[in-house]
């Protein structure tokens, strides 16, 4: 059996193949963006991993509390770039394989899906990194359907944040189980932050000097030239503090949930109401904090004048050091 060469060839083949295959996906290639979209998928249900064998039954194991769920993904693009034409309708192939395979036990099954839950990504625009919205199918819900379009769905595709609920929804997982589950994933998510990420955090947070912290108001005035148009008002924040929200997201304490739905706010009005808070929620009231900024200028300058910042800072401190006795 001939080789292609020195091991030098081989790591050569492969760095030209990586950067084609990502070449192939951002051009919108059907193929190559439906088997991305397995792994957009991945990322946004938490603990989940695409299976890597191609011919299984299903593109992704996800466990979810004691159940491990085969989860399969469809997608539907509105690009083709063969001949560049936008606007291509929603449509996934539902059609039932006329034989399966088990990754697993590496037996062959019978025709049929054999999942128990099916994704459907949409991804519109020419953009690979925005764009996309899903649904979610039990095989329940599915039915004997072929195949399905945005109309015949009967649910609304959800954004990439609401995948995860969307998806519990469907397995029939209950709301207060989803709290549970999804508190043990925020926490989960901290622990596998590595922890150079997290001696990141603490050294931006120490580098924080009070004057960092008095962050102003500008904007609000009519432009230059202009006695009409006046400019939206917008909060300067310091750069030190927006290391520390970059921090943030690096140890995974700003996450994807729905935030806009929670009632965090409500639950922990002051920083007296937080001594008592869950781990779960102190991820979750940083995540409304610094996602909310987009939404409502001004909403962090409110949450570090009030000390509500500082407070989850110190809680999320304190978690910290309590497993790594020994971090700086």
């Amino acid at each position: 059996m001939s080789e292609i060469g020195t091991s030098s060839n081989v790591s050569r083949a492969f760095e030209r193949y990586s950067i084609v295959q990502e070449q192939r996906v951002r051009t919108l290639y059907n193929r190559h963006r439906a088997l991305f979209a397995e792994f957009v998928v991945e990322q946004l249900l938490t603990g989940s991993e695409v299976v890597e064998d191609p011919t299984s039954s299903w593109d992704l194991l996800w466990p979810v509390g004691q159940e491990m769920y085969r989860v399969q993904v469809k997608c539907s693009g509105s690009y083709l770039p063969r001949t560049r034409k936008h606007g291509t309708a929603a449509k996934w192939d539902l059609t039932p394989p006329k034989q399966g395979w088990d990754s697993i036990s590496r037996s062959d099954l019978e025709a049929g899906h054999h999942c128990d839950l099916i994704v459907l990504a949409r991804h519109e625009g020419d953009d690979i990194e925005q764009g996309w919205t899903f649904a979610t199918l039990s095989l329940d819900e599915l039915g004997g359907a072929k195949s399905h379009n945005s109309k015949s769905l009967g649910k609304p595709l959800v954004a990439p944040d609401q995948l995860e609920v969307a998806a519990l929804e469907a397995l029939g997982v209950s709301t207060r189980d989803r709290l549970e589950l999804s508190s043990v994933a925020l926490v989960a998510g901290l622990v596998a932050a590595p922890h150079e990420a997290w001696d990141r955090l603490w050294a931006s947070v120490d580098a924080v000097v009070p004057s960092d912290l008095r962050s102003t108001w500008e904007g609000g005035r009519p432009l230059p030239g202009s006695d009409s148009v006046i400019q939206m008002p917008w909060v300067d924040y310091s750069d030190a503090l927006n290391e520390v929200i970059t921090a943030l997201y690096d140890v995974r304490a700003v996450v994807d949930f729905d935030w806009m739905g929670w009632s965090g706010l409500e639950l922990y009005p002051n920083t007296a109401a937080l001594s008592d808070a869950p781990d779960a929620d102190v991820i979750r009231m940083l995540t409304t904090i610094v996602r909310s900024e987009r939404f409502s200028e001004g909403s962090l300058k409110a949450a570090v004048d009030s000390g509500m910042f500082g407070a989850l800072l110190t809680r999320l401190r304190a978690w910290d050091m309590a497993r790594r006795p020994d971090a700086k």
